[in-house]
C-alpha cells in the first residue's frame, strides 16, 4: 500500500502568492498603514491565525485577530471561487494516482469549512473522499506538540491509512516547515515550487528528494515508482 499526502494551498492550488500572502497587505492598505519590509518573512514564520493576532498587536488600530481571520476567510472563499486555479497538471496527476489505487490524503492548516468548500469547488473529493485533515485537527496537535504539529499530522495520516512504514509514504508540499518535518521521520518529499516561499528554496532543497515547477514534470513517474 502506498500513501500519498498532499498539501492544498501552494501545492495543489496556486493560492499563496497573490492571495493568502496578500491578506495582511490588503488589511494594512485599508487602514493606510505601510507594509513593513519583513512582512513576508514574519508571515511565513507562523500560522495565519497567529499572524492575524500579531498584526493587531503591532497595529492596535486594526480589528482584533479573530475579526481579521473572519474577514480573511471571507476574502479567500471568494478568491477560491473567482481567481484561484489548480497548479498545472495537478488534476491529471491525482487521477493517475487514483487509477493506480494509491491512498490519497489532503492535509491543510486552513479552517475546515474553507478547505471543504475549496475541495468541492475544484472537484477534489473524488480523489480524497473523507481523507481530509484540516485546521481543526492541527489546533489540537499544536497543543500536544507546539514545536512540530506537522510531524504529528503526518503520523495521524499514516495511522489512519495503516501505513506503518514512513518509507511507504510520499508527501507533496511547498512550505519548508512541512517538508522538513516529513523528511525527519523518513517520509519521501517532493517539493512544489511556489513564489511565496522562494526565500526558503535553499533550505527546501536540503530536505526534498525532488523539486518540481508543477505536476507535468516527467521525473514524477520515477519519484512515484521508486518511492
Amino acid at each position: 500500500m502506498k500513501l500519498v499526502i498532499f498539501d492544498l494551498d501552494g501545492t495543489l492550488v496556486d493560492s499563496m502568492r497573490n492571495h493568502w500572502d496578500h491578506l495582511g497587505m490588503i488589511t494594512l492598505h485599508q487602514f493606510g498603514i505601510e507594509v513593513p519590509n519583513d512582512y513576508y518573512q514574519v508571515m511565513h514564520s507562523m500560522h495565519m491565525k497567529d499572524f492575524a493576532h500579531y498584526l493587531h498587536e503591532q497595529y492596535p488600530v486594526l480589528p482584533n485577530g479573530a475579526s481579521l481571520m473572519d474577514n480573511w476567510l471571507l476574502l479567500m472563499e471568494n478568491f477560491y471561487k473567482t481567481e484561484i486555479q489548480m497548479k498545472n497538471g495537478a488534476r491529471a496527476f491525482l487521477q493517475k494516482l487514483k487509477n493506480k489505487e494509491y491512498v490519497l490524503y489532503l492535509v491543510s492548516a486552513t479552517k475546515n469549512e474553507l478547505v471543504q468548500k475549496a475541495v468541492d469547488h475544484f472537484g477534489l473529493r473524488e480523489y480524497f473522499n473523507n481523507n481530509i485533515l484540516t485546521e481543526d485537527l492541527f489546533g489540537g496537535l499544536s497543543k500536544r506538540n507546539p514545536a512540530d504539529p506537522s510531524k504529528c499530522i503526518y503520523n495521524v495520516c499514516m495511522t489512519q491509512a495503516g501505513a506503518a512504514n514512513p518509507n511507504d509514504v510520499l508527501l507533496f508540499e511547498d512550505a519548508f516547515h512541512g517538508i522538513k518535518s516529513a523528511s525527519t521521520i523518513g517520509i519521501k518529499v517532493c517539493a512544489v515550487k511556489d513564489e511565496s516561499v522562494k526565500f526558503s528554496q535553499e533550505d527546501i532543497e536540503k530536505f526534498a528528494v525532488l523539486y518540481i515547477e508543477d505536476f507535468t514534470d516527467e521525473r514524477l513517474e520515477n519519484f512515484i515508482k521508486e518511492g
